[in-house]
């Protein structure tokens, strides 16, 4: 018979889904492909999340945030260059 040990809840993983930046151009409301290869202005069409919401988190004990995007955010044109473009006005670093 075998017991399993008990669980360390220091090493858990506690956290948080965040949104933001997976959402808007160039997909439409049904999560389809638009003509519109434009991912969007930050600040209007998405955001990220402040450090006010993040120590907020933090504060409840999360150790670990998940924040999904769009890749076109990232890299706007395949085969391209990757860009900071996405995060220009972000607060985060």
């Amino acid at each position: 018979m075998t017991v399993a040990a008990p669980i360390n809840p220091t090493s858990l993983l506690i956290g948080v889904n965040l949104a933001g930046a997976e959402f808007g151009p160039p997909y439409d409301n049904n999560g389809q492909r638009t003509s519109n290869p434009d991912p969007g202005v930050f600040g209007t069409n998405y955001t990220y999340p402040t450090h006010v919401e993040i120590d907020y988190y933090a504060a409840k004990g999360m150790s670990v945030l998940r924040l999904p995007f769009l890749w076109e955010r990232i890299q706007p044109l395949s085969p391209g260059h990757l860009t900071q473009r996405s995060s220009a006005g972000s607060t985060m670093s």
